[in-house]
Parts: structure tokens; sequence; C-alpha cells
């Protein structure tokens, strides 16, 4: 199987699963995300533990329903960085922390302001603020579900080196 298939095939499944945990298993937008992208194999196994997926419990709604950083992106944050992050952060040295890695997550961010025209639940979900039950409402949610899992998907194996030679989004350290 060559690559870009298995890319396309991974992605496939983790939209299917991340949808399905959405609309029909209960999970929240951060839980969808998460644990699609670690049962589709986006997150290679191994990498973290299934039961990490509890660490998403409280990020729906934008962090307890403050309407916040959506739950979707928080999910696909913490599914690349079980991939990409440092395993000790204590003993690791930073080397590189903030040329690759930030700027993995920044362009993450960027890209899905890009598609949700927010990063922040309450935005996002403006027009249901009051009805969180409405079906539209949902819909609206799967969307950043779906936004969220692909771009995990483009950006999980994005080497180091190539993410530094990718234009920052804002960036609040440069100020642009």
């Amino acid at each position: 199987m060559k690559t870009s298939d298995y890319t396309t095939n991974t992605l496939e499944k983790a939209l299917e699963y991340g949808v399905d945990n959405f609309l029909n298993k209960g999970c929240n937008c951060c839980e969808s995300v998460y644990e699609a992208l670690l049962r589709s194999g986006t997150v290679p196994e191994g990498s973290v533990p299934y039961e990490t997926c509890k660490i998403c419990a409280g990020f729906g709604g934008g962090a307890g329903l403050s309407g916040n950083n959506c739950g979707a992106l928080s999910g696909a944050i913490m599914a690349v960085g079980a991939k990409n992050g440092r395993e000790d952060p204590r003993n690791d040295k930073p080397l590189g922390l903030y040329e690759k890695e930030y700027h993995r997550y920044n362009l993450m961010v960027d890209e899905f302001k890009k598609k949700m025209d927010s990063v922040f639940c309450s935005e996002i979900a403006k027009e249901y603020l009051g009805d969180w039950n409405n079906p539209d409402r949902r819909q609206n949610c799967v969307r950043a579900v779906k936004a969220a899992i692909e771009i995990a998907c483009k950006y999980i194996n994005i080497l180091g080196d190539e993410i530094t030679k990718m234009p920052w989004g804002y960036n609040v350290h440069e100020g642009k």
C-alpha cells in the first residue's frame, strides 16, 4: 500500500469514527476527535495508551462549556502532540520546540480558524447559544470535528524541518 493510500484510508476512517463518536456515541467534540485519531491509527499505536482519551472529558464546549478554544481543535492538537511531543518535558531539551513544534500547532490553529471562521466555541456555535440541543448546532459541531481531524491528519507526519519552511500564522511571540 502506498503512503498516499494509507493516509487517505486513515483519514477516511478517522472522519467516520469522529462523526460517529460525536453523533452516536455520546462523545464531546474533543473526545470525538482524539479517540478517532487514536483508533484510526493516525496516532501511531503505542504513542499513548488508549486510556488517555479520558483527558479530553473537560474540553467539550470550549472547556467545560465556557465557549473558549474549540474542543475539536484541542483534541487534534493533543493527538498530534501524542506523536510529536517531547517524551519528558522536564528533561528533554526544548531545542526546536518553538521553531518546529510550536510552528506545527500554530499552523493547525491558523488553518482551523480559516475553515471555521474562529477557534472559539462561543463564536463557532453563536447561532445556537441558549439552544445547545439544537440539531443544527450538532451538525455545525460535526463540521468542526471533521475540520480538526483533517488538519491533524495533514500536520501529524510533516517533519520538523519541513514545518520550519512554512510561513507562520498569527504568532504572539512575533506580534504578527
